[in-house]
């Protein structure tokens, strides 16, 4: 298969992850909205975690296919697999969340990881391309963004994690953390989006080389 029509294969797969992101935003938000003030059932959450499963399934093909024109070294060739492998983890750990096959807080802590290896990932490889020229300004720039909110959002949380609860430093540091983490969220399919329209007009086989 030539450059071209990998290409459009790999932009359908941007599309459907942008897809998969906004519907697991959406069942996020009706979990709280309406399942959480009744304490459940946790319908809308279910279907987050399975969205949110599909959606780490789905990833490390972009990642795959994103990275390795650029991996020109052994240790982002093993970075590369140390990110999908964190990633199927993470997909792992949402189906088995959704099964009730893992506790929340076991599948939380997985999920962070995967959270925090696809937004180093995202910095990486939207850096590389963007100093090469090899891709869109504003995509580059968004998908640097989304990752560094992911990860700034991450942090913060943790931190507020360990201070008192309802206390006013748990809520000045966890609620910025939280709404960052809601932008970055938000704004994933967006970039995906952004991807997909690149890949159609790329040549990503040699373009950032």
């Amino acid at each position: 298969m030539d450059a071209p029509a990998k290409n459009a294969r790999m932009a359908w797969v941007a599309i459907a992850l942008a897809v998969v992101a906004a519907l697991a935003g959406i069942a996020l938000i009706l979990m709280f909205l309406l399942e959480v003030p009744t304490n459940g059932p946790y319908y809308f959450g279910t279907t987050n975690d399975i969205l949110g499963g599909l959606s780490f399934l789905m990833l490390p093909v972009l990642v795959v296919y994103l990275t390795r024109p650029i991996a020109n070294s052994l240790g982002t060739q093993l970075a590369l697999w140390i990110v999908v492998a964190a990633l199927l983890l993470a997909a792992l750990s949402s189906f088995l969340l959704a099964a009730e096959l893992l506790s929340y807080n076991e599948s939380t802590a997985i999920t962070i990881v995967g959270f925090l290896t696809q937004a180093a990932w995202l910095i990486w490889v939207c850096r590389t391309y963007r100093e090469a020229s090899a891709m869109p300004q504003a995509t580059a720039r968004l998908g640097e963004l989304v990752g560094a909110g992911y990860g700034v959002a991450i942090g913060l949380i943790g931190i507020a994690a360990l201070l008192p609860s309802m206390s006013v430093s748990q809520l000045v540091i966890g609620a910025p953390g939280v709404l960052l983490f809601a932008l970055a969220w938000a704004a994933t399919p967006v970039w995906y989006v952004l991807l997909a329209r690149y890949l159609r007009a790329a040549r990503i086989s040699t373009a950032a080389r």
